[in-house]
């Protein structure tokens, strides 16, 4: 008898398991250890401190500049928004292609009562919507309007809140520079001696190098972060959109399962050279079609 020996998964690097996923994190931590280590640094050297009314000041500033300008609402949307980022999930392209495939072989085989207990189950939406329209027999133009219309809405929707963060980013260095001058006029009143206005000079500079450095390290990767989120969840409403038509026009399950695969083989995550760096249900689909015998539209 042969023994069946399982593979173990592989091991991810320190960095996979344990950087990556907190970069946000990490980044707000250098940032704040870099204000500590300079106000010690200046604290040791010039014996002042921290204009801690300054960087108050600052961010104040730029959050209501950017409330003026989007709304109170955009703004308690984005904050909303990130603050659920933290626990955000890939989405996973071939879960769909699975779910679709196997939505296209009820209705292939005219199983109707299966199909309507199928929809009352199923969690998502937009899937949902489209595959009751299929079952009320819409027209596939007015079904596709109709979801590509719930994508736009939904990237619109994305796009406004990387928008305010957007002007976030654009509006703090602008105030720590205003801010910064206030420091100076404020502190150049009156007889001052040469420490003094070092000291002023030293609160002014930490003022802006603190915004600079909450822009770059946290700020911009958040908008960066959004962008990458907004794209893909924009791939898997177009992949879902896809097989919807595919099974509104009576295709096969093997066209909607080929047709899909080659979808998402064409989008940069699953053209890595590695392939641990695949999810396993997109390894799985994968050796799925190598298995299956391609088939044209004529069949």
């Amino acid at each position: 008898m042969q023994k069946h020996t399982t593979q173990a998964p592989p091991t991810q690097s320190f960095y996979r398991r344990y950087i990556e996923p907190n970069q946000r994190t990490l980044r707000a931590l250098g940032a704040l250890a870099f204000i500590i280590a300079s106000w010690l640094a200046i604290v040791q050297t010039s014996h002042i401190t921290l204009n801690f009314y300054a960087l108050a000041a600052l961010l104040l500033g730029t959050c209501i500049s950017v409330l003026l300008i989007h709304g109170l609402s955009a703004g308690r949307d984005t904050i909303s928004y990130v603050t659920k980022l933290k626990h955000y999930q890939p989405p996973d392209l071939a879960l769909e292609i699975a779910k679709l495939t196997s939505y296209s072989k009820l209705w292939f085989r005219k199983q109707f009562q299966i199909v309507d207990g199928e929809l009352e189950k199923l969690d998502d939406p937009f899937m949902r919507r489209g595959l009751q329209a299929i079952r009320d027999q819409e027209a596939l133009d007015d079904t596709m309007n109709m979801l590509h219309w719930k994508i736009s809405q939904q990237r619109d929707q994305d796009n406004k809140r990387i928008s305010v963060m957007q002007s976030l980013s654009q509006q703090l260095p602008v105030f720590s520079i205003l801010v910064a001058l206030l420091v100076l006029l404020g502190g150049l009143q009156g007889e001052l001696s040469l420490q003094g206005f070092s000291g002023i000079i030293s609160e002014a500079i930490l003022c802006v190098a603190s915004a600079l450095l909450l822009n770059q390290w946290l700020v911009k990767p958040l908008i960066m972060q959004c962008e990458r989120i907004r794209d893909a969840s924009t791939k898997r409403l177009q992949l879902i959109a896809d097989g919807i038509a595919l099974v509104h026009q009576q295709r096969t399950p093997s066209i909607v399962f080929d047709t899909l695969i080659n979808c998402i083989q064409d989008t940069p995550i699953i053209r890595q050279k590695k392939p641990e760096h695949r999810s396993a249900s997109v390894q799985a689909l994968i050796q799925q079609s190598r298995k299956q015998p391609r088939r044209s539209n004529a069949a």
